[in-house]
């Protein structure tokens, strides 16, 4: 009977840091349609024993509809009282070897759910095809927008538009640069050789749909083989369908994408073949139905990027450098495979098997999609090189990933000749900042602070450019600056320089350091400009209004968890990495912890298990650090001046439900605090410091 029951996931959502208003609905749904209809009745049993719903929803009046977006598989809203749930199946009828895998979706998104790559919660997975005709599987529903067009023609304003697309691009580098191992994915597909077996696999799909000769198809077949680009082997885990209509952003507040969906295509092959349909849109024309259709002459007045623009952005999150030498190959496979896809909705709808209603129109589109793709090799045979001939004219974009996305939240521009964001100053007649110093005959001695904007970052960040703490007598000083707002990290940059000159090099790079792919490009551009790191200040964090425990939305809890402990963890973790491996080898990270890690407010239960969670992280790295000369200490910091605690001049809830106001200690004692453990020998380490405001609540608190 029942092959398979798999055990529920849970959704991990990460957030950003933009808000506008919602200006598009979910998807669009529809009553089921003939020969598409399901006894759901068979499926809630299943879901119960699963643990996928309560009794109450087991027993409530289901309520069935089927969404009308898709051409695949069919997939339905199902409505249980307040709770809804996605139903996705085969399509019924004869189906082609291989295609409409929805184990494959199911497997993808279940091992997904702890990484940084958005996806439903999957609830119950049924290979029996007995229960409703083909094999299925049942997630959580995700409310939020749908677009059904590349260009977003629904957001409310270019600035917004650029913002989502910059998360949605966000979401692609997470996507390519998830360790598909460590999340159990290691034998979801062969390693190498993806485009010439993918080739042969979709010729033959196509063959078994094909129902009139089609010319361009014919050219691809041949033409994609001859042309294999050698030397690019490349392996990433691949979605296969990466398009914004298999995307759900959130209905309100920061741009986000919440989920990922239509995993059915998704394997280990190469990330360029997912970003040549992400980019597809610059080829193809307006006119086209809505989720193939392109940016046309609108791109710039709907503040979208331009192409290499969005490319080098990839490429900067990424470092899958090659991408630009051969994207145009990638399209023309990519073309090639919708088109193999296309002919074989057409061929379902000829003896009604199609998923959509409008699948007869949408599978006659076949012949223009291969017309496209054989327009992409001709281009890739002509000029290779387009794209790494301007490479870079995008680099600045990366911090956003997109400009427009910045500037929405930035107030000013910055002064003429002032360094640009992600760029370091350095001396005209060197490179880089290494190589600069290198001529003078002196080494570096670089740190990074995260949260380095604003508040104790920002202090720490002016103390350190200073000097004193260096790891050898006269090195020149170099501060990296990251956090998510690039305009306030612009602003402390501005005080270094203003201070010290070009006696310190700065680095200003934005990132949203909840996001591996981020983090990844924060290093590259720290190892790229300075060759090394030997301080980390791990300062970013974040809090949410006072509440009690069973008040605590999980949203609240994962925003806070996100940034204190997710985000400490990837910066962490990555300059452990570089400090291990440089020469000469070692570094101190010293991460901001609380005093609430041992002591804590009340209605503070998020931001108390985020800082616990800190003193053991801190100690674990400690420990495992002292292999490779890498120390690690936490600083406690108590009552200190920021935005964070600008209520406490006003009160806060003590432990017997009183509400006073406490005294706070300057940014500047804390800058000196930090700067003390900076300053140690590698020999000496700062297991765990608290600093506090003299006279505030702290002892006998509670």
């Amino acid at each position: 009977m029942l092959a398979r029951l798999l055990r529920p996931y849970v959704l991990r959502p990460y957030v950003l840091s933009r808000t506008f208003a919602t200006a598009a609905g979910p998807p669009p749904t529809t009553a089921v349609r003939k020969g598409h209809e399901i006894d759901v009745s068979k499926v809630l049993p299943l879901l119960r024993e699963a643990g996928g719903i309560s009794a109450a929803e087991a027993a409530a009046l289901p309520e069935l509809k089927q969404f009308g977006h898709g051409q695949s598989n069919p997939t339905y809203l199902l409505t249980l009282g307040a709770r809804r749930l996605v139903v996705r199946k085969q399509p019924p009828g004869k189906l082609l070897r291989g295609a409409h895998a929805v184990d494959r979706e199911f497997m993808a998104m279940s091992a997904l759910k702890t990484t940084a790559v958005p996806v439903p919660k999957t609830l119950l997975f049924v290979e029996d095809a007995e229960v409703l005709g083909t094999p299925f599987f049942v997630c959580e529903y995700v409310d939020g927008r749908f677009f059904k067009d590349p260009s977003m023609r629904a957001a409310g304003s270019p600035q917004e538009r650029a913002a989502l697309y910059g998360t949605f691009m966000r979401t692609v580098a997470a996507l390519h640069t998830v360790d598909f191992a460590a999340c159990g994915l290691k034998d979801f597909g062969k390693v190498g050789g993806y485009t010439a077996r993918q080739t042969k696999v979709w010729t033959a799909q196509y063959r078994a749909a094909e129902t009139e000769p089609m010319a361009a198809m014919e050219h691809l077949i041949k033409w994609l083989p001859e042309a294999l680009p050698a030397n690019d082997d490349v392996t990433t885990l691949v979605h296969g369908d990466l398009r914004v209509d298999n995307m759900i952003f959130a209905p309100h507040g920061p741009p986000e994408v919440l989920a990922v969906l239509d995993w059915e295509l998704s394997t280990l092959g190469h990330p360029a073949t997912d970003l040549a349909l992400v980019t597809l849109p610059y080829d193809t024309s307006p006119q086209l139905p809505s989720a193939l259709s392109g940016f046309g002459d609108q791109r710039a007045a709907l503040g979208l990027p331009t192409e290499q623009e969005l490319v080098d952005a990839y490429v900067e999150a990424t470092g899958l450098t090659s991408v630009r030498s051969h994207l145009d190959y990638y399209r023309a496979f990519a073309c090639f495979r919708m088109g193999s896809i296309l002919q074989g909705v057409y061929k379902r709808s000829l003896s009604g098997q199609a998923s959509a209603a409008d699948g007869a129109a949408v599978g006659k589109l076949a012949s223009v999609v291969a017309q496209l793709g054989v327009a992409a090799a001709d281009r890739y045979t002509k000029t290779p090189d387009r794209l790494t001939m301007a490479a870079g004219v995008g680099a600045a974009f990366s911090a956003g990933l997109f400009p427009a996305a910045k500037a929405a939240r930035a107030p000013a521009a910055p002064a003429v000749n002032a360094p640009a964001v992600n760029a370091p100053v350095v001396n005209a007649a060197a490179s880089t900042p290494a190589e600069a110093a290198a001529a003078q005959g002196k080494s570096l001695s670089v740190a990074l602070i995260t949260g380095g904007g604003t508040g104790i970052g920002r202090a720490v960040a002016l103390r350190l450019a200073a000097g004193g703490w260096q790891r050898e007598a006269g090195a020149q000083v170099a501060i990296v600056l990251t956090g998510r707002r690039a305009d306030v990290l612009e602003e402390t940059a501005q005080e270094i320089r203003k201070a010290h000159g070009e006696g310190v090099h700065v680095l200003v790079h934005a990132a949203d350091l909840t996001l591996a792919a981020d983090v990844k490009g924060l290093f590259n551009a720290v190892a790229s400009n300075f060759g090394r790191l030997d301080l980390l200040f791990n300062n970013a964090g974040t809090n949410v209004p006072p509440t009690t425990f069973d008040k605590m939305e999980y949203a609240d809890w994962r925003r806070v968890i996100n940034i204190n402990l997710d985000a400490a963890f990837h910066v962490a973790r990555d300059a452990y990495r570089m400090m291990r491996d440089q020469t000469p080898q070692g570094g101190r990270i010293i991460n901001n912890g609380s005093i609430s890690a041992t002591t804590p407010r009340p209605a503070a239960s998020a931001y108390t298990a985020s800082k616990h969670a800190i003193t053991g992280l801190t100690k674990s790295i400690a420990l495992d650090g002292r292999a490779h000369q890498v120390a690690c200490g936490q600083i406690d910091f108590g009552n200190v001046v920021s935005a964070i605690s600008a209520g406490m001049a006003v009160g806060m809830p003590q432990a017997d439900g009183s509400i006073r106001a406490e005294p706070r200690m300057s940014q500047t004692d804390a800058a000196d605090a930090v700067f003390y453990m900076a300053q140690l020998p590698l020999t000496a380490n700062v297991l765990q410091m608290t600093v506090m405001a003299t006279n505030m609540p702290f002892v006998g608190r509670g």
